[in-house]
């Protein structure tokens, strides 16, 4: 027979995962729509960013796009820079 109080604690711990789930998912998506326009960007031009680095640019308030930028330009001079 099937034992009530386990199938209970069993939907309990099911709900609580999703919703943990779906918080993760927003931050993704939030993560995405703030910074995925410029990381296509420098990702696709050849400047090495990181999304946790263009994270980590909003902590320290530096305006990221003007550091992608200037990565990118560099990068088409053919400039070498360190990180």
């Amino acid at each position: 027979m099937i034992n009530i109080p386990l199938l209970v604690a069993t939907k309990e711990a099911l709900t609580i995962g999703i919703v943990i789930g779906a918080i993760f998912l927003i931050l993704f998506l939030l993560l995405i729509f703030k910074y995925g326009w410029l990381y296509i960007q420098a990702l696709s031009s050849g400047a090495n960013v990181a999304l946790l680095q263009l994270v980590g640019m909003t902590f320290r308030r530096v305006n990221a796009r003007i550091i992608v930028d200037s990565r990118i330009m560099a990068k088409k001079a053919g400039l070498d820079y360190d990180t």
